[in-house]
């Protein structure tokens, strides 16, 4: 399933690409490149799969075939698949794009686009914890920085990623 995809990627025509993003760059935007023909049309056969499974399993549940029947589990992973397929492409905008933990999506014009707005609030977030850490421990033990039940394990930061 998932290599009958990833095979096929080179036998689809400039022409049968869809292109994914139809939302123009917005306000706290900004575009880092455009993505080449290799993840479009990964984009594209990923598509292609999601679409075929649903109107597969569509014309099942039309026919009345008991939704116990095996070909539903057979599906269902199938849709596990193209889930997998999506990760390793935003993965692969990621690394093409060299934006490891940034908030990303895609545009139209196939435009790869970073939410500077997250970016901005991740940056002063970090100069308040740094700044709250240099003024050393605060003695609340509620405290997440210096409480007494993050002695054990360091703060970590959260951040978003997928797009």
């Amino acid at each position: 399933m998932i290599l009958d995809i990833l095979s096929g990627l080179n036998q689809i025509p400039d022409a049968e690409i869809v292109e994914t993003g139809q939302e123009e760059v917005g306000p706290g935007e900004e575009v880092k490149g455009v993505l080449g023909p290799r993840l479009r049309q990964l984009s594209t056969a990923i598509s292609r799969y999601a679409k075929r499974i649903e109107a597969e399993v569509t014309g099942l549940i039309q026919a009345g075939v008991d939704l116990n029947d095996s070909r539903f589990e057979s599906f269902e992973l199938g849709m596990k698949g193209a889930e997998l397929l999506k990760n390793i492409f935003w993965q692969e905008v990621r690394e093409e794009f060299n934006l490891p933990k940034e908030r990303i999506g895609i545009r139209a014009g196939w435009k790869v686009v970073v939410d500077k707005e997250d970016e901005i609030l991740r940056q002063l977030r970090d100069v308040i914890i740094s700044a709250a850490i240099s003024q050393g421990d605060c003695g609340d033990p509620n405290c997440p920085l210096h409480g007494r039940q993050n002695q054990q394990r360091p703060f970590v930061q959260s951040r978003r990623g997928q797009a």
